[in-house]
């Protein structure tokens, strides 16, 4: 009978030793996941902020080599807009502005 204490005795502390350590591990496991996955986030927004800043920059680089097309279509596009004229008229080269040609 005393033998049979024992084994529940250490069966259960065996048992309430590695119910604790599991959880020990579990927690410490998720505080690491939820780092890792914390440094992903601030790696994508990083690169987020550099695919803005560059599509941004290269907009900038594109504009001024393109400016007499660019020019020509805000012409085109203003003349649409009032009713004025068509593209193919020759009036819309004739609407005042600081863009015209």
């Amino acid at each position: 009978m005393d033998l049979l204490l024992i084994f529940i005795a250490l069966a259960a502390g065996i048992v309430t030793i590695g119910y604790s350590s599991y959880q020990g591990y579990e927690q410490r496991h998720r505080v690491e996941v939820e780092r890792q996955l914390s440094a992903i986030a601030d790696l994508k927004v990083g690169e987020l902020v550099q695919v803005a800043q560059g599509a941004v920059g290269g907009w900038l680089r594109i504009l001024p080599e393109r400016g007499p097309l660019l020019r020509g279509a805000t012409i085109l596009g203003k003349a649409e807009r009032c009713g004025c004229a068509t593209p193919a008229s020759g009036l819309a080269r004739q609407i005042p502005g600081p863009l015209s040609v």
